[in-house]
């Protein structure tokens, strides 16, 4: 996976990631980061249109936002904290039988 990092006054960037937390946390360091010697902190309006996209495959998969939520190509949240690796990677690259195998066993687990 892929995560496009472009903001104004800054270098704009195509960082490899494995996850989509560790494509959060990319754009949290390009947004919170130091700061070029003269340049001020980025805010969400400096970002350009397409920081966060989240690519793999030559497809677009996913969109982190300037406050770190990610977001499906669809407009809905993905929110995170729900999910484990493998079943992000599940939702991501398997069938769908295996998604919902996935899915009940994480309910199961944060519901004890």
């Amino acid at each position: 996976m892929i995560i496009i990092l472009e903001a104004k006054r800054r270098k704009s960037l195509k960082v490899r990631v494995g996850t989509l937390r560790e494509a959060v946390e990319e754009l949290e360091q390009f947004r919170d980061g130091p700061e070029p010697k003269g340049i001020d902190m980025i805010g969400a309006s400096d970002m350009k249109a397409r920081c966060g996209e989240v690519w793999e495959s030559g497809m677009q998969i996913a969109r982190v936002s300037y406050n770190g939520r990610v977001w499906g190509t669809d407009g809905k949240e993905i929110k995170l904290s729900m999910w484990d690796h493998d079943a992000m990677d599940a939702m991501l690259r398997r069938d769908p039988a295996e998604l919902v195998k996935s899915v009940m066993e994480r309910m199961k687990q944060v519901s004890n």
